[in-house]
Parts: C-alpha cells; sequence; structure tokens
C-alpha cells in the first residue's frame, strides 16, 4: 500500500517529483510534456508513480486530465490518496517552471539510485552480482543527456552539418575494402572463416593498421597474449613464426625486430586475454579504457550471462549484447565468428546461412566479411576475401595472398607495381638498416636498392 509514501513532511511534499506531478494537477497543459519527457522509473515515490501512471493513460485515452477525473481513475475512496492531491495542489504555486523541475526531478533519481547501487556493492561478495551492479550503474548514467529524438528541422541541421565534414571511417589496410566498407562508429562487424582459414591473422591485421590512429581492443578467448603477440612481430618483421618459436634467429632477423620495435609500440593495440569471459566483463573493459575499436576473438567462445534452452538462444542473447554496445557507447565491435566444414568436404564460398546460429548475428550485424580458400593442402594457400553484408555500400570478393609463414596478407594483383606499392602500406615495410642509398652520379655498387621480397 502507500501509507509508507504519504507520511511526508510538508518540506518532502514540495521536492523536485512532487512539483512535477503538482504542476499536472494544476496545469492540465504540462501533462503531454511530462508524459514525454519522464517514465514511471524516474520517480522514486509509489504514490507518485501511481499518480503518473494514471496521468499516462487518460492522456492516451483522450480523457480529461483533472484532478476529479483522475482521482476517480486512482481510487475515489481512497482518504489518503485525495488529501495527498489535494495538498499538492495547494503547495505548487505555478506549473511555468514544469521544465526545470522535470530536470531537478532526473537529477534527483539519479544521485538516489547511484546511492543505492553504491550501498549494494559495499555488501556484495560475488565478483559477478558486483560487476552485474556496476554495469547498472553505468547504464543509469550513460542514459542521462541522450539525444534521442529530432524533428525535421534539427535532422536538417544535423544533414547539412555533416556535408561540411569528411567521413571519418576506420581503414582496414586494404585499399578496396576501404572504398566499399565505410564503418562509423556505434557498427557491428562480423568476421567469419572456418578453421584455419587465418581469420585471426587477418583481424590482428586490421587491428594493427586501426590502432595507428585509433585505440584499439583486441580480446581473444581462445589464444594466449604472447602468442598473438609472436604471431604480430612475425607479420611486422617478416620472421617465419617457426624461427620465433624455435628461438632459432639470425643476426640479421634480431635486427628486423630491433628495427620495427618502435613502430610495434607506438601502436595504440592492447591485446586481452578474455577466455570465460561474458559480455558484460567484456563491456566493463571497454569502459574503463575507452577503445574506439575492439574486436572478439570469438563470438562463439563468449559465455552467456544467462542459461537459455539452447546454445543458439545464447549466442542470439550475446549478438544483441554485441551490437547494443557498439550502438551504446558509439565504439566499433568486430567479433569474429567459427564457421563449420561444409558437410560435403568440398570447399564451397561461404555464406551467411554457415554462421553457427546464424539466424540473429546476420540480423544484428552492419557488415559480414567472410575469409575463405579452396585448397586446404597447404597453409599459403590463397585466400578469397568476400563481403557479403554492408549495409551503406556495395558487396564485393577480392583474392588475398596468405604468408602463412609470416601471418600475412597481401592483396593479390597481377600488376606488379600494384602489388609492390600495397605491400609497403602493410606493418613491417619501413627500409631495412642495411640497405644502402643510390649511388651518386648513377654510379653501380653492385647491390640491388629493392626491399626483400618477404
Amino acid at each position: 500500500m502507500v501509507s509508507g509514501d504519504l507520511s511526508l513532511s510538508r518540506e518532502q511534499l514540495v521536492g523536485p517529483e512532487q512539483s512535477v506531478i503538482g504542476s499536472m494537477l494544476i496545469d492540465p497543459r504540462v501533462v503531454g510534456l511530462v508524459v514525454e519527457e519522464l517514465t514511471e522509473a524516474d520517480f522514486t515515490l509509489e504514490i507518485n508513480r501511481r499518480i503518473f501512471r494514471a496521468f499516462r493513460k487518460l492522456y492516451l485515452d483522450d480523457r480529461g486530465l483533472d484532478h476529479i477525473t483522475l482521482l476517480d481513475v486512482l481510487g475515489p475512496s481512497d482518504a489518503a490518496v485525495n488529501r495527498y492531491v489535494l495538498e499538492l495542489m495547494d503547495l505548487t504555486p505555478t506549473a511555468a517552471n514544469v521544465r526545470e523541475y522535470i530536470a531537478l526531478t532526473r537529477k534527483h533519481t539519479l544521485r538516489l539510485r547511484l546511492r543505492e547501487i553504491g550501498s549494494k556493492l559495499m555488501s556484495l561478495d560475488d565478483p559477478a552480482e558486483a560487476l552485474s551492479m556496476f554495469r547498472r550503474g553505468e547504464e543509469l548514467l550513460a542514459a542521462q543527456g541522450r539525444d534521442d529524438e529530432a524533428d525535421m528541422s534539427k535532422c536538417m541541421v544535423e544533414f547539412t552539418d555533416r556535408l561540411d565534414t569528411v567521413p571519418q571511417g576506420i581503414p582496414w589496410s586494404f585499399s578496396f575494402l576501404n572504398e566499399e566498407l565505410a564503418i562509423e562508429p556505434g557498427c557491428f562487424v562480423i568476421l567469419g572463416g572456418r578453421p584455419s582459414d587465418g581469420k585471426t591473422a587477418l583481424a590482428l591485421h586490421f587491428a594493427y593498421k586501426q590502432a595507428e590512429t585509433l585505440k584499439v581492443g583486441f580480446f581473444s578467448l581462445e589464444t594466449g597474449r604472447r602468442t598473438l603477440f609472436s604471431r604480430l612481430v612475425s607479420s611486422v618483421a617478416g620472421i617465419p613464426g617457426k624461427k620465433i618459436r624455435r628461438r632459432n634467429l639470425s643476426e640479421i632477423e634480431y635486427g628486423l625486430i630491433e628495427a620495427n620495435s618502435e613502430s610495434i609500440v607506438s601502436h595504440d593495440l592492447r591485446i586481452i586475454e578474455a577466455a570465460g569471459w561474458t559480455v558484460e566483463q567484456i563491456e566493463a573493459r571497454v569502459m574503463a579504457r575507452k577503445f574506439d575499436v575492439i574486436y572478439v576473438d570469438y563470438l562463439q567462445l563468449i559465455q552467456s550471462s544467462s542459461r537459455r534452452n539452447n546454445r543458439q538462444d545464447e549466442v542470439a542473447d550475446i549478438s544483441r549484447a554485441l551490437a547494443n554496445m557498439a550502438r551504446k557507447h558509439g565504439i566499433i565491435v568486430c567479433a569474429l565468428s567459427q564457421m563449420p566444414r561444409p558437410a560435403t568436404g568440398k570447399r564451397t564460398e561461404p555464406t551467411m546461412s554457415d554462421l553457427r546460429e546464424s539466424g540473429q548475428i546476420e540480423q544484428d550485424a552492419d557488415a559480414i566479411m567472410f575469409i575463405w580458400r579452396k585448397d586446404e593442402t597447404t597453409s599459403d594457400a590463397e585466400r578469397t576475401l568476400s563481403l557479403v553484408k554492408n549495409k551503406e555500400g556495395r558487396l564485393g570478393t577480392w583474392p588475398l595472398v596468405f604468408r602463412g609463414e609470416i601471418q600475412r596478407f597481401v592483396p593479390d594483383d597481377p600488376d606488379p607495381e600494384y602489388r609492390q606499392q600495397a605491400f609497403y602500406e602493410l606493418p613491417g615495410s619501413e627500409k631495412l638498416p642495411w640497405e644502402e642509398k643510390s649511388p651518386p652520379d648513377g654510379a653501380s655498387s653492385g647491390q640491388s636498392n629493392e626491399k626483400l621480397p618477404f
């Protein structure tokens, strides 16, 4: 019952949320504004929530908004409610300041909710429950000041302002992909691949390029950070991964690592070992590190935070949560997705239906790419990159050369100049330390100045 809410002092009766309710009681013209601006959750007292619900029902039913009609909806025989309503009408001098009352109500309720969360956090011993409570606080803060509505005039102003700016899509290191795949903050991207087709290597390739100008997080749920970093060094320095793993490096190869170390360290890329993590744990780290782009390797290994009837429902929840995280925090989320091998054993071009638990993933993603190969007999087999979903552009398919020993991708173009130019844009293409400059006056030194073909 509401008796506890009604035993308020005169000072408590003139709080911001009571002023909002009082404004609706004395001036029905502000009811529509309050109903549009606030929700039940913005009121801390149950009696105020009851009155708000009653006003909203009358407003939506297009009925009278006077206090007599309101009391009829609330219960005309409830003397305590009748007295509360009349007191608010008496204590509210004017409805002219209702917008300020609305803002103060939001601020007051937020402060109270955060205090409640802080109090509960102090008494929790379970880290999972504490993380869930912490996320509730983050969601409350994120909802403040959210600009989620605009009329046509505001939309036109925003549109013309955007025309004066250059689109800031993220780089993918391949010119053909940069032209077709314009991904902006708030987008959810899927990179799919079958086992050993190179999706992790390609994701690292993308992440490393983007980390030149953006803050990138690579969440690995399968591979340790030392292994991933070794692969990255192999790709950037052009040193076979087998030689790094066996510590069988020559002086030249040590020199290559040293020559590239400063460039590697300058990239704003973090590798996070996230085995067994939930989306909530990933999101908490995203909030703490303020990433612009994150990679999740891979989606099917994320733990579900709620038990569902089957794995398909759990993966659907995970996909929705990742897409919502991208939109809520204005970041780019690129999730890798494992695809099963063809049942027939024949290597064919993958489709979106090949994604495991694909229905929800297809729906959530703004873009979907596949990396695949026809020949499984060698790790250096030509790969194909297929862009099969692209909300803001065209689809396409491009061949890539995969240098398996150094985990590096190169565009497969028959024109040597184009291949060389594209290769120089890849990590590790800096001039090698022992290369001599061209001799003066066209003299020949007997040494080639071409870069080594890694």
